[in-house]
C-alpha cells in the first residue's frame, strides 16, 4: 500500500519547472491547479528546464488537511496507506474506482490561478 517507484514524477516535475509541491504532497501548477497527470520519456539528450514554477499554495490554508476523512495529510506528505486504503475500491462488477479524492477538491488551487 505504498507508491515508490525509482524515480518521483512530483519531484522531477518539480525541477522542470512545472509546479510546486503542495501541503497535500499534490503538485500544484498555476494554470491547471492539482489536477495533472504525469508521464515521462527517459532519454540522454541535455535539455534547457524551465524556470523554477512559483508555488501557489496558499500558505495559511488547511483545508486539504482539515478535510481528509483519515487524517492522512501531514504537511507535505502522506501517510500512504491510510490514503489509499480509503480512496481506492470496486464496483459491485468489479471496476477499480476511486471513492475519494476531497483534497483535491477542497483545495482553493485545485483549478489554478
Amino acid at each position: 500500500m505504498t507508491g515508490k517507484g525509482l524515480l518521483s514524477m512530483k519531484h522531477v516535475a518539480v525541477a522542470c519547472g512545472i509546479g510546486q509541491i503542495g501541503k497535500s504532497s499534490l503538485l500544484l501548477n498555476p494554470e491547471y491547479g492539482n489536477r495533472l497527470t504525469l508521464g515521462a520519456i527517459l532519454t540522454n539528450v541535455d535539455f534547457e528546464s524551465d524556470p523554477v514554477c512559483e508555488n501557489i499554495c496558499i500558505p495559511v490554508c488547511t483545508k486539504c488537511l482539515d478535510s481528509c476523512p483519515v487524517s492522512a495529510i501531514h504537511d507535505k506528505s502522506v501517510t500512504q496507506k491510510k490514503c489509499r486504503q480509503n480512496t481506492y475500491g470496486n464496483t459491485a462488477r468489479g471496476f477499480n474506482t476511486v471513492d475519494c479524492n476531497i483534497c483535491r477538491s477542497e483545495c482553493p488551487v485545485r483549478d489554478g490561478l
